[in-house]
């Protein structure tokens, strides 16, 4: 089963093709499809952080809206897959699977609001010490993930000792809130898959 966010299904015969194959498929299918678009969100956060490095680096204001706007409708469009795979769940009686899956989404509202505000943080940051750009009004908002833990962070421009030690201090709570919310969405795929054995 294809989902509408990898087969750009708009149109309403497209939809409904995407509903009526959602209903004829089996539980294991619909959770392989679902491990799939959480791939694509991973695989969609890590564009929008090169985008934003980007940005930073570059100062390409108008490349980084384009990027904006193409990630919020790649979220938007797997967003509304996964709703789908929910709704499949519950005409199938798994409530069980249904209620993790819309947990799964409550995450990663969470994790899109918080890597949204980690942007913003880093452009303030980053004007604030004089960087010759203008920022984003209020980053990328949509629907979606954040940035690629385990690569380096941007490196803004040097202010005075304690704001750069309160600045440095709130980027590690920002940080440490998402590395929390993944650690979750991974529990939460873990839980679902077990219980559709």
């Amino acid at each position: 089963m294809a989902s509408s966010a990898s087969s750009g299904a708009s149109d309403p015969s497209q939809e409904d093709d995407h509903k009526h194959a959602i209903e004829e498929s089996t539980i294991p299918e619909l959770v392989s499809v679902l491990n799939h678009l959480q791939e694509q969100r991973v695989q969609i956060y890590r564009r929008w952080e090169e985008g934003f490095r980007g940005f930073l680096q570059g100062h390409d204001l108008m490349l980084f809206r384009h990027t904006c706007s193409n990630v919020t409708a790649l979220f938007v469009s797997i967003s509304k897959d996964i709703n789908d795979i929910e709704e499949g769940f519950k005409k199938k009686d798994r409530q069980d699977l249904a209620t993790l899956t819309r947990e799964i989404q409550g995450l990663e509202k969470q994790k899109l609001q918080i890597t949204t505000q980690r942007q913003v943080f880093l452009t303030s940051w980053f004007v604030d010490s004089s960087a010759p750009h203008q920022a984003p009004a209020g980053g990328c908002h949509g629907h979606g993930h954040g940035h690629a833990h385990g690569e380096p962070r941007p490196i803004p421009p040097k202010l005075d000792e304690e704001e750069e030690q309160k600045r440095e201090e709130e980027l590690t709570t920002l940080d440490g809130s998402l590395r929390r919310l993944e650690a979750e969405i991974s529990s939460r795929l873990e839980d679902l898959r077990l219980e559709a054995e």
